[in-house]
């Protein structure tokens, strides 16, 4: 694997106070273009004492960073697995069968962080002895010197679980119902990537969060109703990028809410002027801009991705998230006016409430947009493509529609027939996800 470190880490097993495995529990593609994971390998390495290990898995098998045997790994202090996606709660299992642990053993100690394990921490407490619930970083410090503790100081495995209990956000099977999630007050420096490599979604790109939850507060979003609204100051993020631009000129502006950033014009302009080629881990498509589109059609974008979810207005006035199809045709028209070529949106189907009118209105919008850009074809001298990633509703834990039942499946296969009445338009893509 080719990588560029950011950051020192150390990389000496015979001299350590800790031995720590951090493991995401998916492929290298996916973990290393993770920015959760990159902030907790920083967070370890900062110490300088501990022998940190990256373990990947790929192929029912475990990809370790340096070393070549995992069994290896059965004699370290910690795994740390950060989990991002509730589907791979599965393949802690697979990696725990893997290394056959003892279930009476003294170390390793198995811990679980990261969205997934607060999206879904009873499937989570089967695999794992904790699990942390929320934003880390506040309380990481404390965490680890509880475990040297118990291993320099030799005091007991009781004493070590109460202290441990005591931390907010920490939790263990036995004590889910009275965990709570922790969630940071006030942010200190942003996260951002630690090691830059070709093998990520984003290419030799340094990622770096800008704003951390949501505003909008979307019923089925666990990020939305799960923190308040938060982001760095303009200074910090503009120095942690302008530190690296030797490295790369690439820069990946990550957050859930990024163009409600309040000084996202004045971040992007100047890191257009500084010859960065900028990205962004989404939009919130009633906070773009004329102005927004305008400056990244000229930072080189062709491509514009929004997550409308549905063209009802109905069914946007019961999941909270009322962006007017009047702002969806506005973006498009903007699109098409600074040149550029695809379109993407993100659609839902089997909300709550949805019937087959409501499947009409979204093909409705759909053709709309298409309207709207035949009408520049001509001036462009080219027919921008529309996008639709189709994607089933999954109700989520901790959310206003946890409890929904989701439709039953001919009902899905209906809406998707219907759907696929699009592909016979020119210039329309379409995938699904269903379940």
């Amino acid at each position: 694997m080719n990588e560029i470190n950011l950051i020192s880490c150390k990389e000496n097993i015979k001299r350590h106070r800790l031995k720590i495995a951090l493991v995401f529990p998916n492929s290298y593609y996916a973990g290393m273009s993770n920015l959760g994971f990159h902030r907790i390998y920083e967070l370890l390495c900062a110490p300088q004492e501990f022998f940190i290990e990256r373990v990947f898995f790929e192929d029912n098998r475990l990809l370790l960073n340096n070393l070549k045997d995992y069994n290896k790994l059965k004699e370290f202090h910690i795994i740390l697995f950060s989990l991002s996606f509730t589907d791979d709660i599965r393949n802690i299992k697979k990696i725990l069968n893997l290394l056959d642990l003892h279930p009476k053993r003294k170390f390793p100690f198995l811990i679980a962080g990261g969205i997934g394990a607060s999206i879904d921490p009873e499937a989570v407490a089967e695999e794992v002895d904790y699990i942390f619930k929320g934003e880390a970083e506040e309380e990481f410090n404390n965490i680890i010197d509880l475990f040297l503790d118990f291993k320099d100081n030799k005091i007991s495995s009781d004493k070590l679980n109460k202290n441990l209990l005591r931390i907010e956000g920490i939790t263990d099977r036995e004590h889910l119902s009275l965990s709570r999630i922790n969630l940071i007050k006030k942010l200190k420096g942003p996260a951002h990537t630690v090691i830059l490599t070709g093998e990520t979604e984003f290419k030799n790109t340094f990622l770096i969060e800008i704003t951390r939850s949501c505003q909008y507060k979307c019923k089925f979003c666990f990020i939305g109703n799960n923190g308040n609204f938060r982001f760095y100051p303009k200074e910090k993020i503009l120095n942690e990028i302008l530190n690296i631009r030797k490295v790369t000129k690439k820069v990946g502006l990550v957050g859930s809410d990024v163009l409600s950033h309040p000084d996202i014009l004045d971040i992007y302009r100047i890191l257009i002027k500084e010859g960065f080629r900028v990205s962004f881990s989404s939009f919130r498509a009633d906070r773009i801009t004329e102005e927004f589109v305008k400056l990244y059609s000229a930072n080189g974008n062709k491509s514009l991705t929004i997550a409308p979810e549905t063209g009802s207005a109905k069914l946007k006035k019961i999941i909270n998230k009322n962006i007017s199809n009047e702002k969806i045709l506005k973006i498009a028209q903007w699109a098409a006016e600074y040149g550029l070529k695809k379109l993407k949106l993100y659609l839902l189907i089997g909300l709550p409430e949805e019937n087959n009118d409501d499947i009409k209105d979204t093909i409705g919008l759909v053709i709309d947009i298409k309207k709207l850009f035949l009408k520049y074809a001509g001036k462009l001298k080219y027919m921008p493509v529309i996008n639709l990633s189709i994607n089933q509703f999954v109700p989520q834990p901790h959310t206003l529609f946890e409890s929904f039942n989701m439709p039953d499946r001919s009902i899905i296969k209906e809406r998707i027939k219907m759907l696929k009445v699009l592909a016979r338009e020119g210039n329309i893509k379409l995938s699904f996800n269903v379940k």
